[in-house]
This record gives C-alpha cells, sequence and structure tokens, in this order.
C-alpha cells in the first residue's frame, strides 16, 4: 500500500478488473439492448416504433454529449467520487426506466443514464491508469475495453433473448442489478484517487485543447479518406 493510500491490495486486482468490467459492459450494452422491444414499448405507451426508438437515441446523446465535458473533471476532483456519481446516476436513470410511465419521461431517464455512463467511462479509463502500471495496465485496459465490443456483439441477440422470456421492462431491472453488483465491487475496492497536479491550464482551456485535438484528429481522418 502507497502513503498516499493510492493503490489496492494485489489479492482485490481481479476483482477490481471484474468490476470494470461489467461496468463497461452493462453501460455499452445499455444503447443496443432495448432495441428488440422497441415494437413493445411502442405498444406499451401506444405510440409508433419510431417515436419508441427515441430511446435508443436519447442514450447515445446523453453519452456522447456529456463525455467530452466530463472527460476533464478527473483532474480537479476525486476519481472515485466521479465514478461512483456516474455509477450512481446510470442505476437511477435504468430503475426508473423500468418504471417510467409514460414514454417523454422514460425518454428522460435515458437520457440520465446516457449522462451516467459519459460521467462513468472516463473515469473507469483514468482508475485503470492510476491503479496499474506498465505492461499490467496495458493488460487490464485490453480486459476492459474487451467488454465494451462484446457488449456491441451481444447487446441486440441478449435482449432478443430476454423479450422472448420476460417483457422490456427487464431489461432495465437487469442493466440496474448487474450495475448495482459492478457498483458495490468497485465501491469497496477502488481507493480514493484525489485531484491530480493540474498545472496551469483551467477547466475551460483543457476543454477547448481536447476540442482542438478532436478537430485536428477528424481533419487527419476526413484527409486520409
Amino acid at each position: 500500500m502507497s502513503e498516499n493510500n493510492s493503490e489496492i491490495p494485489s489479492g482485490h486486482e481481479g476483482l477490481l478488473v471484474i468490476g470494470l468490467f461489467l461496468v463497461v459492459f452493462v453501460m455499452g450494452a445499455d444503447s443496443f439492448i432495448i432495441s428488440p422491444f422497441l415494437p413493445a414499448i411502442a405498444r406499451s405507451y401506444q405510440t409508433t416504433v419510431e417515436q419508441a426508438a427515441l430511446a435508443v437515441t436519447a442514450y447515445a446523446l446523453g453519452y456522447a454529449g456529456g463525455a467530452p465535458f466530463f472527460g476533464p473533471l478527473g483532474d480537479y476532483f476525486d476519481k472515485k467520487r466521479l465514478l461512483a456519481s456516474g455509477v450512481s446516476l446510470f442505476l437511477m436513470g435504468s430503475v426508473l426506466c423500468a418504471i417510467a410511465p409514460t414514454l417523454p419521461i422514460l425518454l428522460g431517464c435515458r437520457l440520465i443514464a446516457g449522462i451516467g455512463a459519459a460521467l462513468t467511462l472516463p473515469n473507469v479509463w483514468a482508475t485503470i491508469g492510476t491503479q496499474f502500471k506498465g505492461p499490467r495496465m496495458q493488460w487490464v485496459m485490453g480486459i476492459v475495453m474487451a467488454a465494451l465490443s462484446l457488449s456491441i456483439a451481444v447487446g441486440v441477440p441478449l435482449g432478443a433473448t430476454v423479450a422472448q422470456l420476460s417483457d422490456w421492462h427487464m431489461a432495465f431491472w437487469a442493466s440496474s442489478i448487474v450495475g448495482l453488483v459492478a457498483a458495490t465491487v468497485l465501491l469497496l475496492l477502488v481507493p480514493s484517487m484525489p485531484m491530480s497536479n493540474r498545472g496551469p491550464l483551467s477547466y475551460g482551456q483543457r476543454f477547448r485543447e481536447l476540442r482542438r485535438q478532436t478537430t485536428v484528429v477528424s481533419t487527419l481522418g476526413i484527409t486520409l479518406i
């Protein structure tokens, strides 16, 4: 254990990796798992499938819109608290989706869940970078990144399987249960990770730098194409 209490006991590393894997998997799968349920959601709210499909869009907007703003926060706040806040938002959004009485409320709750994912995932990568070093960090990063790929591959088939066994509410209850298990593991094992040395850049400057780098990458991509 280090003097700043920023490391975990080696015996707990496996459980931490499992917790990180589950968090990334459930937040990735949440983007796709409800797709097979869209006709059932439309019938439940007496609306069209096209309108029900906005539930997928709302989650994506919450994540895509929030990630650029939440990414730099790890330089200013305890990463463990940010991780806990993000998972809590995601769980709250998922539970509320399961009991949403109307489609607009469902869409709002999906947006909340997406924002929770946007706050959580950058701090998952930051946690890995803080707790693991060298080749071990690369190994753990690869495992946790595999969870994201796996969620894309099995999200829709998993949703279709659940749709055959139960109703659409179960998809959100299942996400909530798996997320709760992962969150419990992380909160028990992840130590406090205070803010790093921020350096001369303010939050606004860091965000502008991130936007500039994103623009450069996009421009390079267009050039290569």
